[in-house]
């Protein structure tokens, strides 16, 4: 069962967290960081998020990922910090610290298949109000937030009949559906094999936390150690793999920064301890 995380009940959480050896923080962005908006590009991340996560990648054995559906550019210019991962298009590219960006094996000989994609929705979807579709350049996503209940539920069809067409004909792409929202992305690639990547390259004995607050977040929930500190941001009590959940993103900015501030006293009684 999930439990439900406020300010006067997470004192386990943040101690577990704040007491690791070493810590590896995967975050989304929209819902997360950010309040859902209407569009994607008018979504802000709530103030002094910035530096808010430069505080805590400051922080010894720390390390921070922003993982999102966004382009991993998009997301730097949005929450630039340095020293950080940037996560893009649900685990398809990463932009290193070092300045590196590696994509998924495979991911560039998708693009006639997405090219087919865009003609047909563009085509089929025109008439829909409300209904307009997002090229990312390694995915398409058809965002309906702004539709009626009938728009959205054509779209939804729409989109499906168009990935039936398109992998009956090889495409290796899969169909992903978020909060108001239907993405064709490359198959087999998720925000869970990007978060277990990056992981791999931590030390042993790193606690992950996961934060985020949509379908796609799951896949990150599932696959990661039982022992990991798993968040869902949703106001409501939806089905979840995450052990936790917090109501709001500004509830899950109050508990990264009594993280932030209850790690930065642990380091600062070990040095303290080291200098005696």
């Amino acid at each position: 069962m999930t439990e439900l995380l406020t300010p006067g009940s997470w004192s386990h959480v943040v101690a577990a967290l704040a007491g690791a050896p070493a810590l590896f923080c995967f975050l989304d962005y929209d819902g997360t960081l950010a309040p859902i908006a209407p569009r994607p590009e008018v979504a802000r991340p709530l103030p002094g998020t910035a530096d808010l996560l430069g505080r805590l990648a400051k922080l010894p054995d720390v390390q921070v990922a922003l993982v999102s559906g966004r382009r991993a550019e998009e997301i730097s210019s949005l929450v630039p910090v340095s020293g950080i991962y940037y996560v893009g298009l649900h685990g398809a590219e990463i932009l290193w610290p070092d300045g590196r960006r590696s994509l998924a094996e495979g991911i560039e000989h998708l693009a006639r298949w997405l090219d087919q994609a865009r003609r047909h929705l563009d085509h089929e979807l025109s008439q829909l109000e409300g209904v307009w579709i997002e090229d990312k350049r390694y995915a398409l996503a058809c965002h309906v937030r702004l539709a009626t209940e009938a728009a959205r539920v054509a779209a939804a069809s729409v989109v499906r009949k168009v990935r039936d067409r398109l992998c009956a004909e090889g495409a290796p792409l899969e169909l992903l559906e978020g909060h108001c929202v239907y993405e064709l992305r490359m198959r087999g690639v998720h925000k869970g094999d990007a978060a277990l990547r990056l992981l791999a390259t931590s030390r042993a004995d790193a606690l992950p936390m996961y934060a985020g607050d949509d379908a796609t977040d799951e896949d990150a929930f599932r696959v990661l150690p039982s022992g990991a500190v798993t968040i869902r941001v949703s106001a409501s009590d939806v089905p979840t793999a995450a052990r936790y959940r917090v109501e709001t993103p500004e509830t899950l900015s109050q508990l990264l920064k009594a993280l932030v501030e209850a790690r930065s006293s642990t380091a600062g009684s070990s040095a303290q301890t080291g200098r005696q």
